[in-house]
């Protein structure tokens, strides 16, 4: 995610040893995106466009 954000040009910021509520022995952190004029939506469609291109790219053994 960190890639693709990167590659989209959008401001972040990760936060490492976050939980989420439900599971708060798992620290698995988040991350905390800028939306930069983009509705939720929006930002969630690029980010996984952009996720499925960079997985395209790579080749798996």
């Amino acid at each position: 995610m960190q890639t693709a954000a990167s590659n989209l040009g959008l401001k972040f910021e990760i936060v490492k040893g976050s939980s989420r509520p439900d599971s708060w022995w798992e620290k698995t952190g988040h991350m905390i995106l800028e939306r930069s004029g983009m509705s939720k939506r929006e930002l969630l469609l690029a980010l996984v466009a952009e996720i499925r291109r960079l997985r395209n790219g790579r080749s798996y053994q």
